[in-house]
């Protein structure tokens, strides 16, 4: 989307079922193809090679991506973190946290659940904002087991932290499918999705801009199945 729209999209995870690194081999190719693309140049200060980086070596080259599962964020400009899914991309969001943090008391985010299979909660507990006493966390979802599920990850033998021990204030909000609802500045509407045990996708809107969360569909005839996507395209919001 344009600087301009109003609504951006940042992927913190966007693998299904487990998350994966780069392998050894995929690394060297990496490498390889930038040495290359570097012979006869003179880059010998480390601003040289991060200009050469960023402007010459192509994204996929020089960045990586997909190696951690569902988490994805929509910034709309306010002070609220408007995220979907909890997946192991939800441990690295907090890394970029900080320096916003430290202005404000207190973060409000809002968490959007496609589903609670694991590969979609997995980052929770390792989320550090559930930690911090002055958050307000608030999950949204149409599963009626939503709120049992994130509790039962917390507890023994899974891990050693309990539930009742996290010091964010946290609820569960169940949303009911098709309704529309103003949350964040967002008008939000969810739809049910063919998936094991249902997924739900995500239509956000603000100022004419729109954007469709949809991850663990089943194929249908024509269509493909793949993972999170996050569509700002009108066609992809025609059946909403």
């Amino acid at each position: 989307m344009p600087p301009d729209a109003g609504l951006r999209v940042r992927f913190w995870g966007t693998r299904g079922s487990i998350p994966v690194a780069m392998t050894s081999a995929e690394i060297r190719r990496k490498l390889v193809a930038t040495l290359v693309r570097a012979a006869g140049r003179s880059l010998d200060t480390p601003e040289k090679a991060a200009s050469f980086l960023e402007r010459e070596v192509d994204f996929a080259v020089s960045h990586t991506f997909g190696g951690n599962s569902s988490c994805v964020q929509l910034d709309a400009g306010s002070t609220d973190y408007v995220l979907c899914d909890l997946g192991s991309g939800a441990a690295r969001l907090r890394q970029r946290r900080p320096r916003r943090a430290r202005v404000r008391a207190a973060t409000p985010f809002h968490v959007f659940m496609s589903h609670v299979h694991w590969d979609h909660i997995m980052g929770f507990p390792f989320f550090l904002p559930i930690y911090t006493p002055t958050n307000h966390i608030r999950i949204y979802g149409c599963h009626a087991e939503l709120e049992d599920a994130f509790r039962r990850q917390h507890a023994p033998p899974f891990f050693p932290v309990d539930f009742s021990g996290l010091s964010a204030r946290i609820e569960f909000v169940r949303l009911e499918p098709g309704r529309e609802y103003e949350i964040a500045g967002l008008s939000v509407k969810a739809k049910l999705q063919r998936h094991g045990g249902d997924s739900y996708g995500y239509r956000f809107q603000r100022a004419g801009r729109v954007v469709v969360y949809s991850t663990d569909a089943g194929a249908q005839a024509g269509r493909s199945r793949g993972g999170p996507v996050a569509s700002s395209s009108s066609s992809a919001t025609r059946t909403w």
